[in-house]
């Protein structure tokens, strides 16, 4: 196997530990995954899709591990706000935190990038490409705000279907593979507000008020849509009509041969 095919990878992976050493000793770990993020874009560069797959997966499956439990994304403490399972005190220094750890991974991955690009061609080219950062939509924007609610929506739907045994690994496939389109059919994928704002704020082709539309406002719609199904039972509510649309003819037969022993009975206690 040729050496040089796994340099970028073997400076990527290196990358990614260090970000997990440092996530794991600061308080804050949404700053673990969020650092790691700026380091997608050299593996998607060298390895494509598939290899952007297979790292996002990966990492999501060590952070479940190594993250001390955090939540990275704002959608699930907003959906368990929304449905009073926090409070607002706790949701507020949840998405406090995570605004920080987004804040602060600009900062690191920057930092870690300047201090080894005179090691590593890949990190003098990641820095340098950061001071240029521009959205590269491949369709119309109205299909990028779709693919975020759609995207979100289905991502929730998804994982509450998901048995509780294969959700360590699933979770992680299925939000990889979501990024994974949005990366090769709409240019940019978000499906996470904190994340998202951590990476592409600031970067030419939408200004604030759409970037906040577009990267938290239709991931909330998503999720919280698909959240409302589940919450309120609205899913199986086929199965349960169709259950008690046939109970009255089970019922009928059943009740028959009651109804003639109960006549019988009259029938004694008359006489």
């Amino acid at each position: 196997m040729d050496v040089l095919l796994l340099k970028p990878a073997i400076v990527c992976i290196l990358f990614y530990i260090t970000c997990f050493g440092l996530g794991e000793l600061g308080p804050i770990g949404t700053l673990q995954m969020c650092t790691c993020v700026y380091e997608n874009g050299l593996m998607i560069k060298n390895y494509g899709p598939m290899g952007f797959f297979f790292t996002v997966t990966s990492l999501l499956c060590f952070a479940n591990s190594w993250n001390r439990g955090a939540f990275v994304s704002p959608l699930t403490p907003f959906e368990m706000f929304f449905y009073k399972s926090i409070n607002l005190g706790k949701f507020l220094a949840v998405v406090f935190g995570q605004v920080l750890g987004g804040g602060y991974a600009f900062f690191s991955a920057k930092l870690l990038w300047y201090y080894t690009k005179h090691y590593s061609e890949e990190h003098d080219f990641a820095f340098e490409s950061s001071k240029n950062c521009i959205f590269g939509f491949k369709v119309n924007y109205i299909f990028v705000l779709l693919f975020e609610a759609a995207g979100c929506f289905c991502i929730r739907l998804i994982i509450s279907k998901l048995p509780e045994k294969v959700k360590f690994f699933a979770i992680p496939m299925t939000v990889a593979g979501f990024l994974t389109l949005g990366i090769v059919f709409v240019g940019v994928g978000g499906l996470n507000p904190t994340v998202a704002a951590s990476r592409l704020f600031g970067c030419a082709g939408l200004d604030t008020l759409w970037f906040i539309i577009t990267y938290w406002i239709a991931p909330i719609i998503g999720w919280m849509g698909a959240a409302h199904l589940i919450h309120t039972g609205l899913l199986k509510s086929g199965k349960k009509n169709s259950k008690i649309y046939r109970k009255p003819s089970s019922n009928k037969k059943s009740n028959e041969p009651n109804n003639k022993k109960s006549k019988k009975g009259k029938k004694k206690k008359d006489n």
